[in-house]
This record gives C-alpha cells, sequence and structure tokens, in this order.
C-alpha cells in the first residue's frame, strides 16, 4: 500500500457559525483556493485502491519560521510589528478570529500519518 498525504485547507469550510467543526462538517469554500482544495480531494479520492490509500491533512494558517517566511500572515505579521515598534497593532475590532498552527506541529501530522495504519 502506498500512502499519498494531500496538504488540503481547513478553507473548505468556508466561513462558518460554529468555530468547532468536525472531518464530516460540510463545505462552503469561498474563495477559488479553497474550491481547488475540494475538487483536488474529490479527484484524489477517486483514485484510492487497495494500492494507494490517500490522506487529506486540513491545516489551518501555518506560522514560525521558514526559509521563505511570509510576513502578510497574521501571526508572522503580529510578532513583526511587535519586533520592529514593540507594539502589537490590530487592524480590526479585535473580534477576528482564524485557526492557526504551528509548522513543526503540521510536519509531526504529517509524519504521523504517514506511519499510521491504513484503518
Amino acid at each position: 500500500m502506498r500512502r499519498f498525504i494531500f496538504s488540503s485547507s481547513c478553507s473548505i469550510y468556508g466561513q462558518g457559525e460554529s468555530k468547532t467543526l468536525t472531518e464530516e462538517a460540510p463545505f462552503h469554500p469561498v474563495t477559488a483556493y479553497a474550491r481547488s482544495k475540494v475538487k483536488a480531494e474529490a479527484d484524489i479520492t477517486a483514485l484510492a485502491d487497495d494500492d494507494f490509500s490517500p490522506v487529506f491533512l486540513r491545516n489551518a494558517t501555518a506560522y514560525g519560521l521558514s526559509p521563505r517566511l511570509r510576513f502578510d500572515l497574521v501571526v508572522n505579521n503580529l510578532t513583526g510589528w511587535a519586533y520592529t515598534t514593540q507594539q502589537v497593532r490590530l487592524m480590526s475590532n479585535g473580534e477576528a478570529w482564524r485557526p492557526l498552527v504551528h509548522v513543526n506541529d503540521i510536519v509531526s501530522a504529517f509524519l504521523a500519518a504517514l506511519a499510521a495504519p491504513r484503518e
């Protein structure tokens, strides 16, 4: 059996009223990016058989150090502002909510999915 891990996105669920979702929650993709993830998951699922075992990890917004650090992502942006200005500035009313995950936790999840039995 060959394992295939697809890095999907929690954005496939869209903007919901509940912050707590399960894998069975309906998809409500809002962006082309999210729609592409939904389509990719469906197309990859169709390929599954006894020799091909896909796993989909629907990651939140990643943060943490990387060789190509993105300062447009919320945690990196806030950290950059705090470091350079000694202030954390919110550009909203403070009620915004976004799921976040550290890049090391994503790597750990990928490794666990690779090692997990198919069942």
